[in-house]
């Protein structure tokens, strides 16, 4: 709930603010999404451990990943 939450406020609240910022890395993660598929590539990322939780579910809110993905 907590982390469908923080997807819905950054994706419409928050979302101007932070893509004025980081235009470019999330042009970048925006390609790998496309390239591998939203949902393997979100879980991998998940799965692995090396990045926060927060900062992928940031990016996959700024991204065109639809909320049934994101929470599947």
């Amino acid at each position: 709930i907590g982390s469908t939450t923080s997807f819905l406020l950054i994706r419409y609240v928050l979302s101007n603010m932070i893509r004025g910022k980081y235009a470019a890395k999330l042009e970048r993660f925006n390609e790998k999404i496309v390239a591998h598929g939203p949902a393997s590539y979100l879980l991998t990322l998940q799965l692995m451990g090396l990045i926060p939780y927060f900062v992928i579910n940031s990016l996959a809110a700024l991204t065109n990943v639809s909320l049934f993905t994101f929470v599947w």
